[in-house]
């Protein structure tokens, strides 16, 4: 082994290391070029594809719910004036129903990861707001589950809740522009 060692001259070494290093560098800055365009790739197709969702997020669904927030909010909770809510309650009901119609229909399939949790409990915080709100609008059932629940309370709790997770998700939903 060391008559190896020794035969091969000093200048045939440096070449082959620097082969070696060249290659490795050269195999390096091909890789680290390709991700960079795989990467911006990515980007532009997730933009592209999210485009819809924000067009529907924006133009559909997020005015329908300031229409729902806009409903719970001429609801008169403390103390509930029954005749008065039960129109509004009724229209808040059909609302809410378009709202989780078209959510299950369009934003669901079309929302990104990062948002659709976010939209699973706005979705939940509706179905809250409209099975409690539908006792506002019978005296006699009011007072019968008020005993057990604090309706009022319950609705404008779940009210505030759908507030903030608008405010969440439109913060968010402001990338897929």
């Amino acid at each position: 082994m060391k008559d190896f060692f020794s035969q091969v001259s000093a200048d045939a070494w440096v070449q082959s290391i620097g082969t070696v290093i060249g290659a490795f560098l050269g195999a390096l800055l091909a890789g680290a070029i390709s991700l960079l365009i795989y990467r911006r790739d990515m980007r532009w197709k997730r933009r592209k594809e999210f485009r819809g969702f924000y067009r529907n997020y924006v133009a559909y669904y997020r005015r329908h719910i300031e229409g729902v927030l806009d409903l719970i909010g001429r609801i008169e909770l403390d103390p509930p004036d029954f005749k008065r809510n039960e129109l509004l309650i009724g229209a808040l009901s059909e609302t809410i129903d378009y709202v989780k119609g078209f959510y299950l229909k369009h934003v669901e399939k079309e929302s990104p990861a990062d948002l659709y949790a976010d939209f699973e409990k706005l979705y939940h915080a509706l179905i809250m707001v409209q099975t409690f709100s539908k006792y506002l609008k019978n005296e006699d059932e009011f007072f019968t589950f008020s005993q057990a629940f604090n309706i009022t309370e319950i609705v404008a709790n779940s009210a505030d809740q759908v507030k903030r997770l608008v405010k969440l998700i439109d913060g968010k939903a402001k990338k897929y522009e």
